[in-house]
């Protein structure tokens, strides 16, 4: 809606100033029939694909190839910045993937599914979402739901970003024992998370602090 309302040509689809960084990522999630009473679900896909490490590197590549062409005399520096970048990603992401093996194939309630790449990467299982829909709150009858399917199912932790209302979490923490543990989605988030490194080492070390190990085991027994 916002690029036809610029009345901008150099923007629209097929121009070089239209720069979608989604193209680069493999999506998840696209919705088979897109209808309003579904919630407020993506057409493309889930659109929180930051979360995971090498779609980072391939966005930073569909940004540096646009910019050489619309400006070539700096087209050195876009192509060594992002090889810098893809090298530097290396690092966390051989790291985290040592960190995050003892949580491969742990069973997480979600408020919302923003972590979905992040699970992907990671080996991570959805065991339910505290939406009844996406941005729609839950109901007395979803929590109780989910109370006992997490209960039945030994599933005792549960994520949630820093910006999602917090008293559903607390009735099923009150009610299941789980860790309920709090995440920022993005740069910025929390204080002192300023780049993706800051993020993902943010992330990865709430799971080594405050998930506890137990859930692995009961889950993968």
């Amino acid at each position: 809606m916002l690029i036809p309302g610029a009345r901008n040509p150099n923007i629209t689809v097929g121009q070089p100033g239209l720069l979608n960084v989604a193209a680069a990522i493999d999506p998840i999630k696209i919705p088979i029939k897109l209808d309003r009473s579904m919630g407020d679900i993506h057409p493309f896909g889930n659109p929180h694909f930051h979360l995971d490490p090498i779609n980072d590197i391939k966005i930073s590549k569909r940004i540096a190839d646009p910019l050489s062409l619309l400006l070539p005399k700096s087209s050195e520096v876009f192509n060594k910045n992002y090889k810098l970048f893809s090298e530097k990603v290396q690092t966390p992401l051989k790291d985290g993937g040592k960190r995050m093996k003892p949580f491969a194939r742990l069973k997480i309630v979600t408020y919302h599914r923003i972590w979905s790449y992040f699970f992907r990467r990671f080996g991570l299982q959805y065991g339910g979402d505290i939406e009844i829909k996406p941005r729609l709150p839950p109901t007395a009858k979803h929590l109780k739901i989910l109370v006992d399917t997490m209960n039945q199912n030994n599933i005792n932790v549960v994520i949630q970003a820093n910006f999602s209302e917090e008293h559903s979490s607390e009735f099923i923490k009150n009610q299941t024992g789980a860790k309920i543990l709090v995440l920022p989605a993005s740069v910025g988030g929390v204080e002192d998370v300023e780049s993706f490194f800051d993020l993902f080492e943010y992330v990865v070390s709430k799971f080594e602090k405050e998930v506890p190990i137990l859930s692995t085991r009961l889950t993968t027994r």
